[in-house]
């Protein structure tokens, strides 16, 4: 899979929106890393992050640029009910010589045929297992969308979100953060960054790091320099704790300290 996070900020009282993700690619031999990027703008100042299936990223995001935020996500959500119809046809259909009319009229009457029962549920149960992230500055807002074959989530409201194989981690992290929309450009860097390395733990997210700045005057992405340090802030921050002066003082097996029932 993959992992994509976006989070709002301000940077001099104007939104913007500081999103990440991950070079790696899934396929039938494995998860190896290459330099294909899970993001494409679609306008410049909306932009568009993908999880799943990389080749029909374009398919997806085939809309009329000069249409509004809420319709451009309106109509990538219709782009994945087609590609999601067309992918049953000739997946689940056309190797057996079948057209959508018939299932229709399987519909119209009780199903005792076994193996019409299993065609419908196969056609019922399949998902493309791709997911969009849709971001965007509208009026000086920042827009935060998710999209896939269900409904279209507003994520405006928690301010980022997160989508892919380790969003559960990514999610977590930014809650732990307390992100919140009024957060400063760099604090709010800082927290996308960490919540991709924590992401890191789970299977189908890779360890290469693309992050970026959506704001008024485009998409801006952030250096290998940059990246470099934010590693080393992070890495200083795993070591704090264990290495904080207080904490070496203690002495939690002292007279002092009540004695485990042996």
């Amino acid at each position: 899979m993959t992992i994509c996070i976006a989070a709002v900020a301000t940077n001099r009282s104007k939104e913007c929106i500081v999103f990440a993700t991950d070079h790696m690619v899934t396929t039938n031999v494995g998860s190896f890393e290459h330099n294909i990027a899970k993001h494409a703008k679609i306008k410049d100042d909306i932009v568009a992050m993908l999880a799943g299936n990389p080749l029909i990223f374009d398919e997806l995001i085939s809309v009329d640029k000069k249409a509004s935020f809420e319709e451009i996500a309106g109509q990538i959500h219709e782009n994945f009910l087609k590609v999601r119809t067309e992918t049953i046809r000739r997946q689940l259909l056309r190797p057996h010589n079948l057209e959508l009319s018939v299932i229709h009229q399987m519909l119209e009457k009780p199903i005792q045929n076994p193996i019409q029962q299993a065609l419908l549920k196969s056609i019922f149960e399949f998902n493309l297992g791709t997911v969009l992230l849709l971001i965007g500055l509208e009026n000086g807002k920042a827009k935060i969308m998710e999209l896939g074959e269900g409904a279209i989530n507003n994520m405006r409201r928690i301010h980022f979100h997160a989508i892919g194989s380790g969003s559960n981690q990514a999610l977590n992290t930014l809650l732990f953060q307390r992100h919140h929309e009024a957060e400063s450009l760099n604090s709010a860097i800082y927290n996308v960054f960490k919540a991709k390395r924590n992401a890191e733990v789970m299977p189908g997210v890779g360890n290469e790091t693309e992050l970026l700045v959506l704001h008024e005057g485009g998409v801006k992405k952030i250096g290998s320099n940059e990246i470099k340090a934010l590693d080393h802030i992070h890495e200083e921050e795993l070591k704090y704790g264990k290495s904080q002066e207080t904490l070496l003082k203690l002495d939690f097996l002292s007279q002092g300290q009540k004695r485990l029932r042996q």
